[in-house]
């Protein structure tokens, strides 16, 4: 073998590496599949705040804090701080380490995170009951968990996101806060307590997620 062949033969296997590396990178940064239990994207149960730097790029990973509600935070690491629609907050079980996540969450009116079967944020009470294949139960609007879903009745999304929720927790919120034909079904299912889907209050309002929680085991 030639001096010439074996210096194309170490280019192109050169190219070939970066190629790879390049296409699992880009595959990565628009992966935004999650699948309960599984992975979020390409976030795994053993992913670390470094992997992220990694495979997001350091510019768009920022350690910060986290809100879990009532004013209390926890330190966690954020992706795509600055894109509403990218972003997604981790909270981590060794929290010193950064490493193991153990929930991310994601909020707002649209996102680009998905879980399957293709729930996300603006997906509709009435949509969630045709995935379900039943009816669920939620609590009330208008405190810091409002419209948490506490059961799926049973449902397909029982299995797929845990009995007790212990996979994704999904909360719902009106979007016709400025409708006044509806004021009155909005006072009907406000506050702490838990609520049928099925509620003609509920039905009216047909309210959305806005808040998504997913859990790693």
């Amino acid at each position: 073998m030639t001096i010439h062949t074996r210096l194309i033969k170490k280019l192109f296997a050169c190219f070939c590496l970066c190629f790879f590396v390049s296409a699992q990178n880009s595959f990565a940064q628009t992966s935004f599949q999650i699948i309960p239990g599984s992975k979020v994207g390409v976030i795994t149960a053993r992913t670390t705040e470094a992997d992220l730097r990694k495979i997001y790029g350091t510019k768009n990973v920022r350690s910060g804090e986290v809100g879990l509600g009532e004013g209390e935070t926890v330190p966690g690491t954020i992706i795509y701080p600055n894109d509403p629609r990218k972003r997604l907050e981790i909270v981590w079980k060794n929290r010193n380490l950064r490493k193991s996540p153990d929930f991310v969450q994601f909020w707002g009116d649209k996102s680009l995170w998905n879980i399957t079967p293709g729930i996300t944020l603006g997906t509709s009470l009435k949509t969630l009951e045709q995935i379900n294949g039943k009816g669920f139960v939620l609590m009330g609007f208008e405190w810091d968990y409002a419209g948490t879903v506490v059961s799926w009745n049973g449902g397909k999304l029982s299995r797929s996101f845990g009995k007790d929720n212990e996979l994704v927790t999904l909360r719902l919120s009106p979007r016709t806060y400025n409708n006044r034909a509806l004021e009155k079904d909005l006072d009907a299912v406000v506050g702490d307590i838990d609520f049928s889907s099925k509620n003609k209050s509920m039905q009216k309002i047909n309210p959305q997620v806005y808040f998504v929680i997913v859990k790693f085991r």
